[in-house]
């Protein structure tokens, strides 16, 4: 139950009893509806960015510019030794609020980056292609990707959708 104070009959500056209470309520109507659980905190706001190993290169640029553009990223590459490699991906991806894809023939062969993308649409999750190399996936027949295809890495709006979602 949450405690009424009346500050009605204060004057001037207040007290240190009224500050206290005002804080106390102020307390009480911000405090968590529930505490979130690890699984609810990991991952939030994530950007799964889904890769080819011989894209490597521009995959932790890309990485690393969109970390400094303030989007919370997640790749493959915080996979620690030991972790069951596939559930650790299945988890981030059911958490992420978005995928970016990175299009080459090497990852259009990749069975790891399919099945990453097949399971992120399953989720409903929105997929943001960036074409690297080659033609876009059949896969994405309806959406639209930035060509990327000089090596630079994609524009401010396209940065600014992705800081939307996280």
């Amino acid at each position: 139950m949450i405690q009424a104070v009346d500050l009605r009959s204060w004057s001037g500056d207040p007290g240190a009893r009224e500050i206290a209470a005002l804080y106390g309520a102020i307390a009480q109507l911000t405090a968590p509806s529930h505490t979130a659980t690890p699984e609810e905190i990991l991952n939030k706001g994530e950007i799964f960015v889904s890769y080819s190993r011989e894209d490597i290169s521009y995959a932790r640029e890309l990485i690393e510019y969109l970390r400094r553009e303030r989007v919370t990223v997640w790749a493959d590459d915080r996979i620690d030794f030991g972790d069951r490699w596939w559930r650790t991906i299945v988890k981030h991806l059911r958490n992420c609020v978005g995928m970016v894809v990175i299009m080459t023939p090497a990852s259009e062969e990749s069975k790891w980056v399919e099945r990453e993308v097949l399971f992120a649409d399953e989720e409903g999750k929105p997929i943001f292609p960036l074409l690297l190399q080659g033609k876009r996936f059949p896969l994405f027949v309806n959406m639209q990707y930035h060509d990327v295809r000089d090596g630079a890495l994609p524009p401010k709006e396209f940065v600014e959708t992705l800081q939307r979602l996280t």
